[in-house]
């Protein structure tokens, strides 16, 4: 008999500290009663037909069956769902243009991101058919918005061009779909040494507005404003001398990152370097250029509000897909419909 009372010497002298009989002790237990089970026991079958084998002998064996099942929505969207996607329902496709850390994918996460804030922008999120992908974008920025430097996942030039989707309801109370292209900023850093490459780049044939985007530290800083200025003009260059693009396609001048320059002799810099990137290319388009001061992802508490986006997303809200006129053959008759002129064909 041992006593669990650590107070108490009864296997030694057989005296409880309570001075209560052994029968009437609670804390007294008798170890040669209780029966020591090996592990090998319980594995072991019982010839008894009326024994019942322990639970824990059961041996649950994981399945070699199971296959991986892929959801909606949890990877962005190639050029072919995107098309079928288009054709079933009308749809705008934006193309996010410019070099390697631009803030391209970071554009694009925030753009989903903003119906997680309180804000002036008379938009209500309607879904999306890449919700997961993203998530999975703004894990990242979320996870590091604290720190001094916000990331988002770069996008590798193996992955080609890739689409999020995002379905709004406009203040008109009418659904719009939004298609936004990403596309490595290598693969257009190469496009300006080989002109050539840009057929590959399908998307932009497609699409209703090119933002082509430059960063505003750089555009505003003395030492790096020339070789910025000079990529960003010679990207949107290769694009309609090689005659990819038509004159009248819709673009705008994005300066990210415009929470480092805002406030500071840098700022008037940066608008200044702007326009002359637009005076520059102007020539090429039938269309005016905006420019577009964007912070993506703000640093300084003056400027958390998304309320910078009013301007970009009035400007998706009222897109409309550039119309091309075709002249026509005039004939001298009387039926009214020959004395059209031109005809506007979508």
């Amino acid at each position: 008999m041992k006593c669990t009372n650590s107070d108490c010497n009864y296997e030694l002298d057989g005296i409880c500290v309570d001075g209560l009989a052994e029968n009437s002790c609670p804390n007294l237990v008798d170890f040669s009663q209780i029966e020591l089970v090996s592990p090998d026991s319980i594995t072991e079958s019982s010839s008894s037909e009326n024994s019942v084998e322990p639970v824990d002998s059961v041996a649950v064996q994981p399945s070699t069956d199971i296959s991986k099942v892929s959801f909606c929505g949890q990877t962005p969207l190639s050029i072919d769902e995107t098309q079928a996607k288009l054709k079933d329902h009308a749809g705008k496709v934006i193309s996010f243009i410019g070099p390697i850390g631009v803030g391209k994918t970071t554009l694009i996460s925030s753009l989903y991101d903003i119906f997680s804030k309180q804000s002036e922008i008379p938009l209500t999120f309607g879904g999306s058919d890449t919700l997961y992908a993203f998530e999975n974008l703004c894990h990242h920025a979320r996870v590091t918005s604290r720190g001094s430097s916000v990331s988002t996942p770069r996008t590798s030039s193996a992955e080609g061009v890739r689409f999020y989707h995002l379905s709004v309801r406009d203040s008109q109370e009418q659904r719009q779909e939004f298609f936004l292209a990403d596309r490595s900023g290598e693969s257009y850093s190469e496009m300006i040494n080989n002109i050539s490459l840009g057929s590959d780049f399908k998307e932009l044939l497609r699409s209703d507005l090119l933002l082509f985007m430059v960063d505003s530290s750089r555009l505003g800083s003395k030492r790096e404003r020339h070789p910025t200025r000079q990529i960003t003009t010679k990207l949107i260059q290769s694009l309609f001398e090689s005659q990819i693009l038509p004159k009248n396609t819709n673009c705008a001048l994005v300066l990210t990152k415009f929470d480092l320059v805002v406030g500071t002799e840098k700022e008037t810099l940066c608008i200044s370097e702007a326009k002359r990137i637009v005076s520059g290319v102007q020539k090429y388009l039938d269309t005016c250029i905006d420019i577009l001061p964007l912070s993506a992802r703000p640093n300084v508490e003056a400027h958390e509000s998304p309320d910078c986006f009013r301007v970009l997303w009035k400007k998706l809200e009222l897109l409309q897909r550039p119309k091309k006129k075709t002249q026509l053959d005039t004939f001298k008759t009387d039926r009214s419909f020959h004395n059209l002129e031109l005809t506007y064909d979508n």
